[in-house]
């Protein structure tokens, strides 16, 4: 449930500060039950809310330059790259398929900020 309220406010947060207390309420609740839940389970969650919150890093970055009418660092698509390459290799992930999504959601916004980085969007 909490991850699906995660996903939610990740798709329609007007406040990244929003999302990132939904994040760490998240992070919070894994823990605090984390001797009750398979490893399995407990390690697929924890991965979800470290991509989820490396995610949103890159969204506030992001925000802060378009503020700023600044383009983003070639470093940021590095960033993305690696949160790709972890989605697609990491064991015990939690709602892989949606990150799938917003990674290559993320890249074309951000590559859209630049006016390039159309090829390699998947």
């Amino acid at each position: 449930m909490r991850r699906l309220e995660v996903k939610l406010n990740y798709e329609t947060a007007d406040s990244l500060d929003f999302l990132e207390s939904r994040l760490l309420a998240l992070k919070s609740l894994i823990y605090d039950h984390q001797k009750w839940l398979p490893k399995d389970k407990f390690a697929a969650n924890n991965n979800f809310f470290k991509t989820v919150y490396q995610l949103f890093k890159i969204l506030e970055e992001n925000e802060k330059l378009k503020f700023q009418k600044e383009k983003p660092p070639l470093g940021i698509f590095r960033k993305i790259e690696t949160i790709k390459k972890t989605i697609q290799e990491e064991q015990f992930l939690a709602e892989r398929e949606w990150l799938k999504i917003k990674i290559k959601d993320l890249k074309l916004e951000i590559g859209a900020n630049t006016g390039s980085f159309s090829k390699n969007i998947n």
